[in-house]
């Protein structure tokens, strides 16, 4: 099952796996990974305010990747089936909230 999600993705990224978003107005929103985008760019949901139909595309450097895939949507994604907002809250859901990296209070440097 892992070797057909080789195709179309990169530095060991899945369908289906957590990211947190670590730049830009939605810094510590979680998504899952719905996809790619040319060679930086990730596609991104987390089923409220981003759906699969509509995702976010992030920049590969801007998200923290987290090891946890949620398996069900994996399949779905790299099957060519379509994945719902709801099955994306649940997925995140199941994967459980992430704290934050350490040092990283919300607090805005100063530049």
């Amino acid at each position: 099952i892992d070797s057909m999600v080789e195709e179309g993705n990169f530095a060991g990224l899945r369908p289906g796996q957590k990211v947190r978003s670590i730049q830009g107005r939605d810094r510590g929103q979680e998504y899952l990974l719905v996809g790619f985008e040319g060679d930086r760019f990730l596609l991104v949901a987390d089923g409220v305010k981003r759906t699969a139909e509509h995702p976010k595309r992030k920049n590969l450097r801007h998200v923290q990747v987290s090891p946890l895939v949620d398996r069900e949507i994996e399949q779905k994604i790299t099957g060519g089936g379509r994945v719902t907002a709801e099955e994306i809250r649940r997925a995140l859901a199941r994967l459980g909230k992430t704290e934050p990296e350490e040092g990283s209070n919300g607090q805005r440097g100063c530049y």
